[in-house]
């Protein structure tokens, strides 16, 4: 099991040394101009892109900042607005979270004649022992519900939460659900 792990987070590395070259490539600068600009050595760039080395999400960002990316593209996350097109969407997203170990969920219905409207939430418990994926989700939901009402309050605009967002999937990669 553990080579398993160690061979999906070689070739996680492999992959994201691939797109930082293909983004260099594009952007049309040499191996030794992107180290100038990372004040690092070629041969750290060159392990970078060999995927010998894992760069830290910091210098992630640094590096898509330079080749006028994204560090989400370097990384590999797709745009999550593509898939949600219909509701059929949302319920293949719901089937699958319920496969998973980590995580667990109930839902709550309110309907008339016991309650005023009618409702249906999805709660996670964050101390829930059978869950270890649900306290790291509770805590981004709240963190969540605070941006989101920063946003509607107009006290941050689009730009700001799309990169809160950005930040918020690389910082959670390594939480498995």
């Amino acid at each position: 099991m553990l080579h398993n792990i160690y061979q999906e987070s070689e070739l996680k590395t492999n992959e994201i040394g691939k797109r930082i070259k293909a983004a260099r490539k594009a952007a049309h600068l040499s191996q030794s101009e992107l180290a100038q600009r990372l004040n690092k050595t070629m041969r750290t760039v060159q392990k970078y892109e060999s995927g010998e080395i894992e760069p830290s999400i910091g210098m992630i960002t640094s590096i898509a900042n330079i080749l006028n990316t994204s560090p989400e593209k370097l990384m590999g996350y797709q745009d999550a607005d593509a898939e949600m097109g219909s509701l059929s969407d949302f319920i293949s997203v719901l089937y699958r979270l319920n496969k998973k170990e980590n995580i667990r969920f109930e839902i709550d219905v309110q309907r008339t004649p016991h309650s005023k409207e009618w409702s249906c939430s999805i709660k996670f418990k964050g101390n829930d022992p059978m869950a270890n994926a649900n306290n790291p989700l509770c805590l981004f939901l709240e963190d969540f519900q605070d941006m989101r009402q920063k946003l509607e309050a107009s006290y941050i605009d689009y730009e700001v939460f799309n990169q809160w967002i950005k930040r918020a999937q690389a910082y959670s990669e390594d939480v498995k659900l």
